[in-house]
């Protein structure tokens, strides 16, 4: 327990700092904790992603990634002392004894506990292949589970610190689960106050999901990354459009993560159709730049997962194969890809559906 709630506080510092630092953008805006966290978690990601294409993710690569978030420490410093003084009240308090034992009882589970079954077929090889390799051309062919390519895997290897330590340390989504509880619960302490109780309830999806994986904290797997991302994104959407401003900008950072959570597992690509209202308000207010900046930052999230895509298993989008640009001869072949489909229970369900639709009389 000890070493996982040690990993967290590292993990929270390098996350706030990048964050910081990618957040900085925006110059003269501040933002709340939850939005430096989560800008520190997609920048490492990213960071992750593009590094494994050149190497593996080993001490070079954290030590670059350690000297980065430091001199963004350095020049936030004063920042980084205001949100000190504004914070370190709580510890203080009773809220903050709620707080520490609810992390005591997350490193409970996070330190024992059990795997998700994908986790020992191919999560925790993946992470080991970032650690030891980085990028394997063509690897996909090996076992098709590596083809999947979730950006998660990125971020847990950094963390994993397994050239450190000699082991792996898989406490990334125990983190997560931490974040997004303190931050559900925090918001939820002013339930009174609160005319509309929508976004409330979107916490409480939050704080459920937890209770019900909570025994498999200690497993990198990427559903439950995913997951968080889907209800932090949607919870924070309600927060902006009930109890929050009418800002453009807090959408599209939404946007953003939107973009960022299709890369952790491609099936919640459909919640990318919330970028249609933030493009909607600029395109009326012809705020050119802003929507360049924005498309630049979508594409700068998107083009280390592509090209990892591509040089993994030779499809752009596996495993869709409605995109197919590229002949090579580490390609996964297209058969297999169509198998590999069909056993995916939420297509393979679809493909029965549209099955027996077409067999009715007068479909045809």
């Amino acid at each position: 327990m000890l070493s996982t709630i040690l990993s967290w506080i590292y993990i929270f510092i390098l996350c706030m700092l990048i964050g910081m630092g990618v957040l900085s953008v925006f110059r003269g805006r501040r933002f709340a904790l939850i939005y430096y966290l989560t800008g520190g978690i997609v920048g490492i990601t990213v960071y992750g992603e593009l590094f494994s294409i050149f190497g593996k993710i080993g001490a070079a690569a954290h030590m670059i990634l350690l000297a980065g978030a430091l001199l963004i420490g350095w020049i936030k410093r004063n920042e980084l002392r205001e949100i000190w003084q504004t914070r370190r009240f709580v510890l203080c308090s009773w809220e903050g004894f709620f707080y520490c034992g609810f992390i005591l009882l997350i490193a409970f589970f996070t330190s024992r506990g059990e795997f998700h079954t994908d986790t020992n077929i191919y999560h925790a090889a993946a992470i080991r292949i970032y650690e030891e390799y980085g990028l394997v051309k063509g690897i996909g062919n090996l076992q098709l589970h590596y083809a999947y390519n979730s950006s998660y895997l990125a971020f847990a290897s950094v963390f994993s610190l397994n050239w450190l330590f000699g082991r792996s340390l898989h406490t990334t989504t125990g983190f997560l689960e931490v974040v997004m509880c303190l931050w559900s619960f925090h918001g939820l302490k002013s339930f009174k106050s609160h005319k509309n109780h929508v976004t409330d309830m979107m916490r409480v999806g939050v704080l459920f999901y937890t209770l019900v994986n909570v025994t498999r904290s200690m497993s990198p797997a990427t559903d439950y990354a995913t997951m968080f991302f889907a209800l932090f994104i949607m919870t924070a959407w309600c927060e902006n459009l009930f109890e929050g401003s009418s800002d453009v900008t807090q959408y599209a950072l939404l946007s953003v993560a939107a973009v960022f959570t299709a890369t952790l597992k491609f099936s919640s690509i459909l919640l990318g159709l919330i970028v249609i209202y933030p493009a909607v308000c600029l395109v009326r207010d012809k705020k050119w730049k802003e929507i360049a900046a924005w498309l630049l930052c979508g594409c700068g999230i998107l083009c280390p997962f592509l090209v990892r895509n591509y040089l993994i298993s030779g499809w752009l989008l596996y495993p869709f194969n409605g995109i197919d640009l590229f002949q090579t001869v580490w390609k996964i072949p297209e058969e297999y890809l169509l198998q590999d489909v069909l056993y995916l229970p939420w297509r393979r369900y679809s493909v029965l559906i549209g099955i027996s639709i077409l067999r009715k009389p007068g479909c045809l």
